[in-house]
């Protein structure tokens, strides 16, 4: 069974044309799906690593501004603010990806292996449930 689910071996062939295809699409949206949570992961992971980066420059930029004169200064605490702020602003967009992008898709694949499961357990009892589908 867990090789079936995995997709290392081949299920049992159904007679049903509608079951095959059912079957044949949702093995195909599992890989879709897996595909775009793991790119989701990445953007998201880009994010924090950016707001990260701007975050320590900022804190470096407004130490060396302390160190120089006034207009530089000045001049360089305004950059480090500003790369805080923009550290913030993408530290709050990556937890809305996760959220909103990232989060659901993990739940579509789970859901579609439940699926899987689910037909591969049909495959195994495919004498039993003939008329699985039409119920």
């Amino acid at each position: 069974m867990s090789d079936f689910v995995l997709g290392k071996e081949k299920p049992v062939e159904e007679s049903n044309p509608e079951y095959e295809k059912l079957k044949h699409y949702v093995f195909e949206l599992e890989n879709h799906l897996a595909e775009a949570q793991k790119h989701a992961y990445r953007l998201v992971k880009r994010h924090r690593e950016l707001g990260q980066s701007l975050s320590d420059f900022g804190k470096a930029v407004k130490l060396l501004g302390a160190c120089e004169g006034q207009a530089l200064g000045k001049a360089f605490s305004d950059l480090g603010a500003k790369s805080e702020l923009l550290s913030a602003k993408l530290q709050k967009e990556a937890h809305q990806l996760l959220m909103n992008f990232e989060e659901p898709l993990k739940d579509y694949v789970r859901a579609v292996q439940s699926i899987k499961a689910t037909i591969g357990e049909r495959a195994m009892h495919s004498g039993n449930n003939a008329n699985w589908l039409k119920q």
